[in-house]
């Protein structure tokens, strides 16, 4: 029996698209685990990389040891907006996996990226080029560049769309990208912003999910073996959300974090160009701004918009 697998990548996600003659997609998922520091100062939180699953479309179920660990779930309470009965869902730490997919069949991509902020369009044909070094597949990586990817996925033959759309008072806006401490200039670059994008593949029945470690002292973890309840297609999530220590009432679906302040995606934007192929100076790091009214208050800015980058 053949089924779709949708992997949902919300918040923190570069995309590359392939080169001249190449098909497919690749996704690095940045490492944002530790708090760091803005150039303008203010600190990101950090966020925390997750493989999440429904345990009904895991074969035998979650192991309570490999997908319940009490620090992914922790990670999982911590990040997530979403309403959840814990005992539904496992959650695997993504921090140095290389994620692959077993069991796919082979068909056309239907790549449309449109939406995701495209570093193409607001600096140098280089900057906008993802080093190399994040491409290739290896067991260990050396500075700079051991500590600036999470997780990492290869795919060809799928379909990628942009699934939720950054917006303000329910309206998508474009945002006004300039480095941060910069005004931006009128007539400047806007884009769409995305902040949840979803793969689908076709895959069979018995297809698995690995995880294989490209840092040193982690454990390789069991496969992780898919099956489909129904009809429906088996959804993943692939999480890169900021941690949040205060949430809302727990009646409220989905939660509201109550450390909004904290959340500013101009700032977690600036850490996309840690991937790039040139690593500018900040001043040379375009970021989403202010959303101007009416669209939304002065101070609001987007939460982890996505990036795409183009192959070297």
């Amino acid at each position: 029996m053949n089924f779709v697998l949708q992997m949902v990548f919300m918040g923190l996600a570069a995309f590359v698209l392939p080169g001249p003659g190449n098909k497919g997609l690749t996704v690095v998922v940045p490492d944002a685990t530790q708090r760091y520091f803005a150039s303008d100062g203010n600190v990101v939180p950090p966020h925390r990389a997750l493989l999440v699953f429904l345990c009904a479309n895991v074969v035998g179920g979650c192991d309570s040891v490999a997908d319940k660990s009490l620090s992914a779930m922790s990670a999982l309470y911590q990040t997530w907006d979403m309403k959840f009965d814990p005992n539904l869902y496992g959650a695997r730490e993504l921090t140095g996996m290389d994620i692959a997919v077993t069991g796919q069949q082979a068909v056309p991509d239907d790549i449309k990226l449109d939406e995701v902020a495209q570093l193409s369009k607001c600096v140098s044909a280089e900057t906008a080029k993802i080093d190399d070094n994040f491409l290739k597949l290896r067991t260990q990586f050396v500075p700079p560049y051991t500590d600036a990817a999470a997780a990492r996925a290869s795919f060809a033959g799928i379909q990628a769309l942009v699934t939720e759309r950054i917006k303000r008072s329910g309206v998508e806006v474009d945002v006004p990208f300039a480095p941060l401490n910069t005004v931006v200039k009128p007539g400047g670059h806007h884009q769409k912003l995305a902040e949840e994008t979803t793969v689908s593949l076709q895959v069979v029945t018995g297809s698995t999910i690995t995880l294989t470690p490209f840092r040193p002292k982690i454990k390789t973890p069991p496969p992780l073996q898919l099956q489909p309840v129904g009809a429906a297609p088996v959804r993943i999530w692939v999480l890169n959300l900021a941690v949040c220590d205060r949430w809302t009432d727990e009646t409220v679906d989905p939660r509201v974090c109550l450390e909004n302040r904290t959340h500013e995606g101009a700032h977690h934007f600036e850490r996309y160009y840690e991937l790039s192929q040139s690593r500018p100076l900040s001043v040379n790091r375009p970021v989403p701004g202010n959303v101007p009214p009416p669209a939304a208050d002065a101070h609001d800015r987007p939460i982890c918009p996505q990036a795409l980058f183009t192959a070297p």
